[in-house]
């Protein structure tokens, strides 16, 4: 359903969560923030330690989810999640602040169900638009492109179908961090329409702004889900700071 990097690195929470008083969503959102020892070797932060503190926001249906946090010794993160209120689309923010020999993290996850509930084909491209700024410490740059220890912006987004009408999100914010972070566990009913990811340069100072899109044909009573995500990591002195914007653009198909 995504890049796999969104697991690898958040990495840290059990992926599995009990059905007991499970809640069925037909959309979510989720924030996620995370405060790391970086283990250094060949560069500052070849990797990191386990989670020394987390904080989470967002149960299962969550419209809204926001987090905000200063950690001693480690930095500061923040974000927020929200699913438009006027249109089909989410709005992310994302913040993260790290001092030398940490990596900070801010995610935040959506996920929401499109019904073409017209008598003709349509063709819907999920758009995002990703506005970031990244100041990153010189010795930073020697950690490779797309390490788990390194600093950046990520937005990605993507689309599937899935053969029941709701997905079972579980009972807390831990669970529908789960769920939104690595997609519903019976993948025996998912169908994978592509993702597309955000590509800018990682480990280096600078700013800038990517648009990025999924685009699907759906016929008439069928549905549709797209996930989206934004992701600031900061490690070893860094600070990343992001903004994501999606939409769905509806397009009739005689």
């Amino acid at each position: 359903m995504r890049n796999m990097f969104w697991v690898t690195a958040i990495l840290g929470l059990s992926l599995g969560f009990p059905a007991a008083h499970a809640v069925e969503i037909e959309s979510s959102t989720t924030q996620y923030l995370s405060f790391r020892e970086c283990v250094a070797g060949e560069t500052p932060c070849d990797r990191f330690k386990a989670t020394n503190t987390s904080k989470i926001d967002g149960l299962p249906g969550s419209r809204d989810s926001q987090a905000s946090h200063d950690e001693e010794g480690f930095g500061s993160a923040s974000g927020r999640t929200e699913l438009s209120r006027q249109a089909f689309g989410s709005e992310h923010h994302a913040q993260a602040a790290s001092v030398a020999g940490t990596r900070v993290g801010s995610n935040g996850f959506m996920i929401q169900k499109y019904s073409n509930n017209t008598e003709q084909s349509q063709t819907l491209t999920f758009r995002g638009t990703l506005v970031f700024k990244q100041t990153i410490p010189e010795s930073d740059a020697e950690i490779p492109e797309g390490s788990l220890g390194g600093s950046g912006a990520n937005a990605e987004l993507g689309a599937f179908r899935y053969s029941k009408e709701k997905i079972e999100a579980g009972a807390t914010a831990e669970d529908n961090f789960r769920l939104l972070l690595s997609g519903p566990k019976d993948e025996a009913n998912l169908t994978d329409l592509g993702f597309k990811g955000s590509d800018q340069s990682h480990n280096q100072s600078g700013d800038g702004t990517q648009v990025v899109s999924v685009s699907v044909t759906t016929s008439p009573g069928e549905s549709t889900w797209f996930w989206a995500g934004l992701q600031s990591l900061a490690a070893n002195g860094a600070e990343v700071t992001a903004h994501f914007t999606t939409e769905l653009v509806v397009t009739g198909v005689d």
